[in-house]
């Protein structure tokens, strides 16, 4: 069973990649 910080954290991590690429996107 996963718990909530793992959750939590591969979120953040995903959140964290998202803002990365839209940040690549916009400067492209």
């Amino acid at each position: 069973m996963i718990g909530i910080g793992s959750l939590l954290y591969s979120y953040r991590l995903i959140a964290q990649q998202e803002q990365t690429t839209t940040k690549l996107l916009m400067a492209g």
